[in-house]
Parts: structure tokens; sequence; C-alpha cells
């Protein structure tokens, strides 16, 4: 079923959606923000950061569709020092900006932990990674030597992390921060979703509004794939700290 006008349009601006203010549970295709409560498996989950919008309950119920009224995915804040998230330089297939993991030195990060079985990890690995390595937007690996500190779980030394490819966002040569992502001593310019996405809109292309660039996006590959490429021109590329790719 192909999505309608307005249900692609509020798709791409409505990114990075709704996030949480606290750790919930996604159960059976609800949320569940009571505190107190045990997930008996935690030692089996693959601990995956959550900064952009894998966090949002609504994009876990999207990417879970087909078994979510099967699922048990914890989603616990976590404080993540030395780390900020900002725009990606590319456009998603359904017309997005999307974030990524960015080094910032005295930013201390407020963001979120998703817990994955071995079976929620391939069907995540799904949507973040192609079937091509060369085509990959994001790359799997492992961030080391971190002071993460977990809601309901304590502090962690490692987390799994998706790595964008593509580099962070230019502008002015400075990278862009996500206005809708929490985080302490930021030192970058922040900036709405929305805003960002009309600022690239003008600068790649002018002509006819912001909706008519959306839907060009979403219903043109190559299209969406030669505005990707101009976007990464003049983009900065991210070493991640103590970072190592995992094999999948």
């Amino acid at each position: 079923m192909t999505d309608s006008r307005e249900d692609t349009l509020a798709r791409a601006k409505g990114y990075p959606y709704d996030l949480p203010k606290a750790s919930y549970l996604l159960f059976e295709g609800k949320v569940v923000t009571e505190r107190g409560y045990e997930v008996n498996d935690m030692a089996k989950r693959t601990p995956v950061l959550a900064y952009g919008s894998n966090a949002a309950p609504e994009q876990l119920k999207r990417k879970f569709a087909k078994t979510l009224a099967k699922e048990l995915i914890p989603v616990f804040k976590v404080i993540l020092p030395g780390f900020d998230v900002v725009y990606s330089a590319r456009l998603s297939r359904y017309g997005a900006i999307p974030a990524m993991l960015a080094p910032s030195k005295g930013t201390v990060l407020e963001t979120f932990v998703t817990y994955l079985t071995k079976r929620q990890l391939r069907i995540m690995h799904k949507t973040e990674l192609s079937k091509t390595p060369s085509k990959n937007a994001y790359q799997f690996g492992e961030l080391r030597g971190l002071t993460a500190m977990i809601d309901r779980v304590g502090v962690a030394e490692r987390l799994y992390v998706y790595h964008s490819l593509d580099g962070a966002l230019s502008r002015d040569g400075a990278m862009v921060a996500y206005e809708e992502v929490t985080a302490q001593n930021r030192t970058l310019l922040a900036v709405p979703h929305a805003e960002m996405l009309a600022m690239v809109h003008r600068d790649l292309d002018g002509a006819g509004g912001l909706d008519d660039f959306i839907l060009n996006v979403t219903g043109d590959d190559e299209a969406r794939r030669a505005h990707s490429a101009t976007l990464r021109e003049t983009a900065i590329r991210i070493r991640l700290p103590r970072y190592k790719k995992v094999p999948v």
C-alpha cells in the first residue's frame, strides 16, 4: 500500500518524530512508561544507541510492524558525554535528513539505548543496512571506552551504533545539531529538522515548494541520489573515537 501525499509529507517533515522524555518499553505495540518493571532477558540483548528516530515509538512500530504484537523492546534513557547528534549529508528514501552521531568535546548528550534480541537486531539491520555494502548509508559497529550512564542499567563502557558513512551536513563549514535531541553544553548550532529540510531545499532546488521537493525525493530514486551526492561534496567526515566496525 502506497502512502498518501499527506502521509509522505508528514513522515518527511516529522522526523525524528516524537521522542519520549523518559525510558519506556514497547510492549505488544503499546508504550509502557511505568517505573519498576523488569526485563528478564536483558543479558541476552544487544545495546544499540538510538540517537535519532529509532528512539521514537512511531518509528519502532513502523520497523517492527509485521511482528509488533509479539515484540518487547526496552528503550532506556542514556547520558553520553562527549557526543552530539547532527545532520547527515544525505536525504533518506522517505524524504528526511537522517541523524548521525558525532564527537563533541564538552557536550553531554541525552538519548536512548534500544536493547534488541538477535531476531530484533536482524530486523533493525534490514532497515539500516543495504544488502550491497557499497550502498550502505550506515555501518554497524561498537563504541568503546565510554562512560554511558543508562537508566535502570548503570554505567556502560561499550555500546553498539549505526555509524553514518556519508559524513555530516555542512553549513558554513560547520556541523549542525538536531534541536529535537537534548544535549547539555552544546557547542554546535541547533536547528529543528523541518527548518533544516527547508534550507536544504533552497540550496539544492530553489524552484517550487518544499512539498514538491519532498515528493520528488521520495518518488524519484535518481533525484534523491543526485541531491545526496551534492550534499556529500561539502560533507564533514566524522571519525568516532574508539569505534570498531562489527561484521553482520
